[in-house]
């Protein structure tokens, strides 16, 4: 299994997945820079690569955050997330999140300097 660039970090907030016209409502279990894990009070129907817009509710916050995403695994009621697009003030909203959570310390430098190439890898990419 290949190493994530991101590390996942613990965080729950409501959220759902909405594939095609279908929405699952959902507990955010887990999420990093470039994904999520989602779990469901029933089984989901998916496919690894299917397409779906994801919307988390952080408590507290008044916008929710909105991304589009595909399928990167899928287990009966959880579904693993890719992040596709996100626009900038969500991103600025979860790179925060983000870093403000619980890192390993032998980890921090190294995730702090993989922070900085994908912001500017991201905002070089922009139209």
């Amino acid at each position: 299994m290949p190493q994530r660039f991101f590390r996942r970090v613990l965080f729950t907030a409501k959220s759902d997945v909405k594939f095609e016209d279908v929405i699952f409502k959902g507990q955010l279990e887990n999420i990093s820079m470039n994904g999520a894990l989602i779990s469901f009070e029933d089984d989901v129907s998916a496919n690894r690569g299917d397409k779906c817009f994801m919307t988390i509710y952080p408590e507290g916050e008044s916008q929710p955050i909105r991304i589009i995403a595909e399928v990167a695994h899928f287990l009966r009621n959880m579904v693993g997330i890719r992040f596709l697009a996100i626009d900038a003030e969500s991103q600025a909203f979860l790179y925060e999140l983000v870093k403000k959570l619980p890192a390993e310390p032998e980890n921090t430098d190294e995730e702090s300097d993989n922070l900085k190439k994908f912001f500017a890898n991201f905002f070089d990419s922009e139209p």
